[in-house]
């Protein structure tokens, strides 16, 4: 947090950007929702998707090549928009989860793991936000390491499909018991691909 509260204005931007999921480049849909709810965005995914869509319209993105560094500085504006607090306290959130998941068993421990254990673990790894409650970005993460491949708009209609079949306190979100059922037993995903989804997952 001391390092946060020395950056200036383009530093902020810079390490937001970093943070949410820019290592790689860019930033698509699911990193910006996550900036979105850590700012207050509460909504469903259908609304995020509208949201998102009109964004892409508005401040002209290629959606499917991915936001980068300046797409994002034209969509923080100014500090009329978006404040240096306001940054500071949603990198400081964005690094506390990063710093959770740091912290979480290596993978020698892995292997000695229940199912119990693995399951827990791996919500755990999964809820970068600290809620108790997987969002769209954090069950993606998931599915994506258990094979799926398809594009955003593909995720957000099987996202809703598990909302309504998994989410029974209808909260717009998976928590531990929900994510069981989607999981399923040990003939639907066995405890060693969790043990593989769990080392890949960084």
């Amino acid at each position: 947090e001391a390092d946060v509260s020395k950056l200036s204005r383009d530093g902020l931007i810079s390490s937001l950007f970093q943070v949410l999921g820019g290592k790689k480049g860019s930033l698509d849909s699911n990193d910006l929702r996550r900036y979105a709810e850590l700012s207050g965005f509460d909504d469903s995914s259908e609304d995020w998707r509208e949201q998102f869509e009109g964004m892409s319209k508005e401040y002209g993105w290629n959606a499917d090549g991915g936001i980068n560094l300046e797409d994002f500085t034209s969509f923080i504006g100014d500090a009329g928009s978006t404040s240096d607090d306001d940054m500071r306290e949603v990198i400081t959130k964005l690094v506390k989860g990063l710093a959770d998941n740091a912290a979480a068993p290596a993978k020698a421990d892995v292997a000695a793991k229940s199912r119990e254990e693995l399951m827990a673990t791996l919500f755990a790894r999964l809820d970068v936000r600290g809620l108790g409650l997987l969002d769209s970005a954090a069950v993606r993460r998931y599915a994506e390491l258990s094979g799926f491949d398809g594009s955003s708009e593909e995720w957000d209609e099987q996202f809703a499909e598990m909302v309504k079949e998994f989410d029974k306190h209808a909260d717009e979100g998976i928590d531990m018991e929900e994510f069981g059922s989607l999981v399923g037993d040990a003939d639907n995903t066995s405890d060693d691909e969790l043990r593989d989804i769990l080392n890949r997952l960084t």
